[in-house]
């Protein structure tokens, strides 16, 4: 199953690299089963999970605190997220990453606009 995305799943557009050599974030994309929950611009995978976690995009995998005892005293399989470091089970989440590209203000502005006939 393919999972497809739109603009409106991009959480935080202003991490987009957008100037040539800076420091790159990778643009992870979270699903279940094909279903986007969203695209996050990051640098690692924990601070994409992090930043998916704080925009409440992982809510669905969140264990309510009666549930806390089938994981044990450890929490075994869980991983806390955010400031309050809130309990998620992210057996089911799927990740990938996806390609972006270096954005050029140069070449962006060259494909705008039309080519001059020679001799003008």
């Amino acid at each position: 199953m393919q999972a497809e995305f739109t603009d409106a799943d991009i959480i935080n557009r202003d991490e987009f690299p957008e100037l040539p050599g800076c420091e790159t974030n990778i643009a992870w994309l979270f699903h279940d089963a094909g279903f986007v929950l969203a695209v996050v611009f990051a640098q690692t995978f924990q601070d994409a999970l992090e930043i998916a976690a704080a925009k409440s995009k992982l809510d669905r995998f969140k264990v309510a605190e009666p549930d806390l005892a089938e994981y044990g005293p450890a929490g075994d399989g869980l991983d806390f997220l955010g400031n309050p470091s809130e309990p998620f089970d992210l057996e089911n989440l799927l990740s990938t990453t996806l390609p972006t590209t270096k954005f050029s203000f140069a070449a962006n502005k060259q494909e705008r606009q039309p080519a001059r006939p020679e001799g003008q």
